[in-house]
């Protein structure tokens, strides 16, 4: 049962609700991904039922970014906002973007990754994490859209989008904490239960709001209108967002069979990596697939686009940390991010790096291994 450790801290937060206002310029901007995407139409609601209007921005992350940066700080001051609100952004890593647009704007940053700089003390920005609130608490499993759900729900009434934070709660594979919660939005939309929440009618929204998202950045808007607009998870599978998953599909699966003799194996099959030339940004869905596959493995999927390496790394019985796994890897390389969670992380880096990560990532797995 968890437990409330900071009161101070929900009241900030209450506060920062009470204090939204309709003559407010706010903006969302959150991570495109189906738990992000779906964590910003429940803000979005919630907002809009607040101050009677829509939010005036929504903006999915951008490719290669694990923060806000720099230059989208300046384009939401150029903007005016005056209330901006992270979703699913381990912004608090960089936290330089947050810094600049607190300037002009109240910053809130809700997220569920691990703790990087708590930004709480000494500034206008509001960082909320499940583990800041309550404990015992695991944030990978409470994922930002159930985590916004529940937060949101002390100051608006969005009960009818329980079956939007069901959809990120199955995408960000946080079932195990929530099949209560899951069980009764089955039960209330009379979706049929399946043994693999994957496998079910919401488990197939995610699926198909994820290989939009994959097939175009440019798709993370689409997916949140679509969503927004949606009143029951059946009037996104009857949307043209469902267009783009047979595409991914193929090239996942293609990917997959190719994975046993394609990909470098390290320590006896406890290392993958995997260099992918992709017509997609499918790295994050296929290390998914593959680590559930071998569960036992470091599971490390690298592809480049633009100049950079694009980087998704699995480890399903968390024998190894690869959000520490990524982040030792890249010291030292200019403009490098990498983070996430214990079982998936990513990471981005400029691609004449690629030899030297990938000599690290043999060494650090090799140690971490031996000292597991």
């Amino acid at each position: 049962m968890m437990q409330l450790i900071d009161n101070g801290l929900l009241k900030r937060f209450d506060d920062f609700m009470r204090n939204l206002k309709s003559d407010d310029v706010i903006a969302l901007y959150h991570d495109a991904d189906p738990d992000g995407t779906c964590s910003a139409v429940i803000m979005a609601k919630a907002i809009e039922r607040l101050v009677k209007k829509k939010v005036d921005f929504h903006a999915g992350r951008q490719k290669g970014e694990h923060y806000l940066s720099s230059e989208m700080a300046d384009f939401f001051i150029s903007k005016k906002v005056t209330k901006l609100i992270t979703l699913d952004i381990a912004a608090d890593e960089k936290p330089e973007g947050l810094l600049k647009a607190q300037k002009s704007a109240n910053v809130l940053v809700i997220d569920h990754h691990k703790l990087y700089s708590n930004l709480n003390e000494n500034s206008k920005v509001l960082l909320v994490k499940p583990q800041l609130l309550y404990h015992p608490v695991d944030p990978q499993q409470y994922c930002t859209s159930k985590f916004v759900y529940d937060l949101v729900s002390r100051h608006a009434d969005v009960s009818d989008c329980d079956w939007i934070a069901s959809v990120g709660i199955i995408a960000d594979v946080a079932s195990k904490m929530w099949v209560d919660f899951l069980t009764s939005v089955f039960k209330k939309y009379k979706i049929k239960l399946a043994e693999d929440f994957f496998k079910s009618l919401l488990g197939n929204v995610a699926h198909v709001i994820s290989s939009a998202e994959v097939y175009d950045e440019k798709n993370v808007n689409l997916c949140f209108d679509v969503l927004y607009k949606s009143s029951q998870p059946k009037d996104v599978l009857k949307s043209e967002v469902c267009r783009f998953a047979t595409f991914i599909d193929d090239e996942i699966q293609k990917l997959v069979r190719n994975a046993k003799s394609n990909a470098e194996w390290h320590f006896n099959d406890e290392l993958m990596l995997y260099e992918i030339a992709p017509k997609h940004a499918v790295t994050s869905p296929l290390s998914t697939i593959i680590g559930f596959k071998y569960p036992s493995t470091t599971v490390v999927i690298m592809s480049e686009d633009d100049g950079r390496m694009h980087v998704s790394a699995r480890r399903q019985d968390k024998k190894i940390a690869v959000n520490e796994l990524l982040e030792r890897a890249i010291i030292g390389f200019e403009n490098a991010t990498a983070g996430g969670h214990v079982a998936a992380a990513g990471a981005s880096f400029y691609a004449r790096d690629k030899h030297e990560f990938k000599r690290r990532i043999v060494e650090l797995a090799n140690n971490l291994s031996s000292s597991v």
